[in-house]
């Protein structure tokens, strides 16, 4: 299987990749086309933690009959597209292949090595997996520590003592807090990563 950046592999491929980004959730949009204006893409950081990019779109559905297609494209990151995916996917992979197989002529389609794949999604998602983990860490900390400020709350206000018992009251609310943002934010970044590594690799194939 030749690398998809020479000319006559992506027409030869052209056909059944569009047939297969349909399927997956292409839209006809250019690789480069903006982020929808109102979506993640363009959220402030606490519009993202609290998911509030979305609000406009819960309204207009509180008040309209039945929301359009118009009304929630906006607010879809032009990032999931298909076609935005499958685009990066084969940068990334013409990247790779120029490192690795840089002995190769310009007429001459390289083969793929074993766990090329493997290393492609790791170039692509290396830092966004990095983030994740660190992500996932700190929800399981916020997780672990509501409960332990709750018990030493308990034992303060069973000692009477106002101090402690302020400290970690206010202790605990952070916690559970930061234990509810970070939660969500891990499902939501770990479901667009399995989504975007499933349509890739199906592109792909």
């Amino acid at each position: 299987m030749g690398c998809s950046c020479c000319p006559w592999v992506r027409k030869a491929q052209r056909a059944s990749r569009s047939c297969a980004l349909y399927l997956l959730g292409g839209r006809e949009v250019p690789p480069n086309a903006p982020p929808g204006s109102h979506g993640p893409d363009g959220a402030s950081l606490w519009s993202a933690l609290c998911f509030s990019w979305v609000s406009p779109l819960i309204k207009k559905g509180n008040v309209q009959s039945q929301i359009t297609l118009e009304d929630v494209l906006p607010h879809v990151s032009g990032r999931m597209d298909a076609f935005f995916l499958d685009a990066e996917f084969e940068e990334a992979k013409c990247a790779l292949y120029g490192q690795e197989e840089g002995s190769h002529g310009a007429d001459e389609a390289p083969q793929l090595q074993r766990g090329f794949l493997t290393r492609l999604l790791l170039r692509l998602y290396g830092r966004r997996m990095i983030r994740h983990t660190i992500l996932g860490t700190m929800e399981s900390a916020f997780r672990v520590a509501s409960p332990l400020f709750l018990r030493r709350l308990l034992s303060a206000l069973r000692e009477n003592d106002t101090g402690d018992a302020w400290l970690f009251g206010m202790l605990m609310v952070g916690s559970s807090l930061g234990h509810v943002l970070s939660h969500h934010r891990v499902f939501w970044d770990g479901f667009k990563l399995g989504v975007s590594m499933r349509i890739q690799t199906s592109a792909a194939v």
